[in-house]
């Protein structure tokens, strides 16, 4: 985490140093592996934790701004209660949280061209593809909105 803090601090400071006047969103990490292990809440809570330094540096600087796309993109299609309780009994039935099973791993190691999240590629499993670029979209025209008069200058 000091090491992440760092490196992230460090790229804000180079951003700001090109151009001073620029306003930086900057986007929260997500969990990509979440519809396959649901059961693993402390995988989610590791990821909230890089999103709490996300969050504490935006904070700390008027001139960046957090946009959160750890519900969106972790939860994919699964965004009710419901949905994600459904999921975290198929999780412990299929692999009782362990990465170790063969579903985890021939998606990890792209073996697999099915992806249980919709937004999420099929190509590497972990980067988001168009439907969950365009939700960062969304969540990014959002934000900017909700911090309009703080930015843009006119």
């Amino acid at each position: 985490m000091p090491t992440y803090t760092e490196k992230l601090m460090k790229l804000m400071k180079f951003i700001q140093q090109k151009n001073p006047d620029a306003p930086i969103f900057l986007f929260g990490n997500y969990n990509p592996l979440y519809v396959y292990l649901a059961n693993r809440q402390d995988l989610n809570a590791d990821v909230k934790i890089y999103n709490g330094i996300n969050a504490n540096i935006a904070a700390s600087d008027s001139q960046v701004y957090y946009v959160s796309t750890f519900k969106t993109l972790t939860y994919g299609q699964y965004q009710t209660r419901a949905a994600r309780q459904q999921l975290v009994k198929e999780s412990e039935q299929a692999n009782r949280g362990s990465l170790n099973n063969k579903m985890v791993q021939d998606t990890l190691n792209g073996k697999s061209d099915k992806e249980l999240n919709a937004y999420i590629t099929t190509l590497d499993h972990y980067h988001p593809n168009n439907k969950g670029y365009d939700k960062m979209s969304k969540l990014l025209v959002k934000r900017m909105a909700e911090k309009e008069s703080e930015w843009l200058v006119k």
